[in-house]
């Protein structure tokens, strides 16, 4: 049996990368009434400082130099989603992971397998960079995810550490992250943080930091 996962590949794109190599990706979003289909928008992207096209070709912050990322999810020779890595306009030493992700309408019912292979993505781009810690930021609309991250990287399942690297009773890899208790404001928006600190040391100096941020 071929698995899904064998069937699909990531590609990392930064600046460097056409637009018409990414316009049916974002075209496709078109005609998404979904609240992450916004920031996909192609037409006058310019004028779009939120943007992902934004993001990528003006803001550059998906650029090796500035310690960041796109990933796109390629199945037979399609795009079928994107997620992006960016560092922290507060702290260079944290890594904002799943940045302006989106995923066709069509590939939305395979949500843990795609989570699960991003975040293990991310977080070796994460590590090559030197990052200290990581943070997933979410909006209001998909804080049902949250939920989703908490039971699939929760560390007080059942699991075991070999090499530093976490494996659940069922031996996947999975990252031990955390939910904020607080909402934070990250870039101007009150936002549900879940946090992983790859050097444990760090782990005070990021909660100091997102308590200055907090949200009463």
């Amino acid at each position: 049996m071929i698995h899904l996962e064998e069937l699909m590949s990531f590609q990392l794109i930064d600046s460097s990368v056409s637009l018409d190599y990414l316009e049916p990706f974002c075209r496709a979003a078109e005609n998404d009434p979904s609240p992450a289909a916004q920031n996909m928008v192609i037409l006058d992207w310019e004028k779009s400082p939120g943007s992902f096209l934004y993001k990528l070709y003006v803001d550059k912050i998906y650029d090796k130099e500035n310690k960041g990322g796109y990933l796109l999810q390629i199945k037979d020779g399609q795009i079928i989603s994107g997620s992006g890595f960016s560092k922290w306009n507060v702290d260079e030493n944290v890594c904002l992971l799943y940045s302006r992700t989106y995923v066709l309408t069509e590939h939305r019912n395979n949500g843990a397998q795609r989570v699960g292979r991003y975040s293990w993505e991310q977080l070796k781009y994460m590590r090559a960079y030197q990052y200290k810690a990581g943070m997933i930021t979410f909006n209001e609309y998909n804080a049902r995810i949250v939920e989703l991250l908490n039971g699939y990287n929760s560390a007080e399942r059942t699991h075991t550490v070999v090499n530093g690297e976490y494996y659940n009773r069922h031996g996947r890899k999975f990252v031990p992250s955390i939910t904020y208790p607080k909402k934070v404001n990250i870039n101007h928006t009150d936002q549900i943080v879940v946090y992983y600190c790859d050097d444990a040391s760090y782990k005070e100096t990021l909660l100091n930091t997102l308590k200055k941020h907090e949200i009463d």
